[in-house]
């Protein structure tokens, strides 16, 4: 009888697994939570596309390997990826790759969410063009050398609001930047 019980109960989490996934995933709603594993919140960055809406709740992701993002939403289905209920935090440890790499993009929003450490915590455009973003109430800190770098591709028509970039260059580590745009190519609009 108690092993029926545990297998009952085992069953029923499974299911309510399944059908949260399932309710997070129609419409074009996810959701991701500091206690799953990184391949799993990863996975759902990658497969963001237009109209979607990434909720993040708030607490400590800890990243191990490189984030690159392609954000192609369009101008009447953006793609948002928002920290919600207070600030998520993206943390890299390592200053051997930047925090998260938006590598190509349009028309998304970034909000509420805070990157600490790496080398750099956002770069913008290394695999393509970036347009149209809005990012919003953001915390970048603690990384290696600087806050926002620009890739090689063209980045315009991007909002940066109530953006915070501080203790940028830990000591003894480099001299640092907040915006460090358009210094490999003359594309910055």
């Amino acid at each position: 009888r108690p092993k029926m019980k545990m297998h009952a109960i085992t069953v029923m989490i499974g299911l309510y697994h399944v059908m949260y996934f399932i309710a997070c995933v129609q419409g074009g709603n996810l959701f991701i939570d500091p206690g799953m594993m990184e391949d799993d919140w990863r996975s759902r960055f990658l497969a963001l596309v237009a109209g979607d809406h990434l909720s993040v709740a708030p607490g400590t992701y800890t990243m191990t390997r490189r984030l690159g993002l392609t954000l192609l939403g369009t101008i009447d289905q953006n793609i948002t990826i928002e920290g919600m209920g207070g600030m998520a935090t993206f943390y890299r440890p390592l200053t051997n790759q930047n925090v998260w790499d938006v590598d190509r993009g349009e028309y998304f929003q970034i909000k509420n969410i805070e990157l600490v450490g790496g080398s750099s915590g956002l770069n913008l455009g290394a695999g393509g063009n970036i347009s149209y973003g809005i990012f919003k109430n953001m915390k970048i800190s603690d990384m290696y050398y600087s806050g926002v770098v620009h890739g090689i591709n063209v980045v315009q028509h991007c909002q940066f609001l109530k953006v915070e970039i501080f203790n940028r260059a830990v000591v003894g580590m480099g001299s640092g930047h907040c915006f460090l745009m358009g210094s490999v190519a003359p594309s910055v609009k």
